[in-house]
């Protein structure tokens, strides 16, 4: 149960982001604590229209698993946007709340916007050297805009912003270095 002060920070938080995603402010800003990811999450989901990459480690677990992230991303499929993901490892790949899990099934009922690769072995620390001083990380771009880098995954601490473009191009060709037969596999369902 979340006390009243984290639930007044967690609105508060929810309106500091869409105000943000409304008056397209070029300023990044900060989440820390798997409650603020969500929220993020939620309303990028929400904010875009086209696309959305995502590079994880799995694609589950706390964040990624709760029934809110699975809940807006399965809405934006079902809108026909097209999700391509790249993960790391396989760990959630029979977990059925998780984000990994449902993609897995859109993919293998014939839905062509969705894509999954996992990386081969080794190339994980290539992916992490474009990042300066961060050993891992999991990132996001929605419709060439939209960024939010997770900086220490442990802890959800990110840092995002729904207007910078520039950024955004620089994740995308991160992104699409690696989501190639070269460097990752097409990943299935169990």
């Amino acid at each position: 149960m979340i006390n009243i002060n984290k639930r007044k920070s967690l609105e508060l938080y929810r309106k500091l982001v869409v105000n943000h995603k409304r008056n397209n402010n070029l300023g990044s800003f900060n989440n820390d604590g798997k409650d603020y990811a969500l929220i993020l999450m939620e309303e990028i989901f929400n904010a875009c229209k086209k696309e959305i990459l995502i590079f994880a480690k799995g694609l589950g677990g706390e964040l990624a698993s709760e029934i809110n992230y699975v809940k807006a991303l399965k809405k934006f499929v079902e809108k026909g946007g097209k999700v391509s993901v790249l993960v790391e490892n396989n760990y959630f790949l029979s977990d059925k709340k998780s984000a990994l899990f449902y993609l897995l099934q859109e993919k293998n009922s014939g839905n062509s916007n969705v894509s999954v690769r996992i990386l081969k072995d080794g190339y994980a620390r290539e992916v992490y050297s474009h990042f300066k001083f961060i050993h891992e990380c999991n990132f996001l771009v929605g419709d060439d805009k939209i960024t939010r880098i997770e900086l220490k995954p442990n802890n959800f601490k990110a840092i995002a912003n729904f207007h910078n473009v520039t950024r955004a191009k620089k994740l995308v060709s991160i992104f699409n270095k690696y989501f190639v037969d070269q460097t990752s596999e097409v990943l299935n369902a169990a």
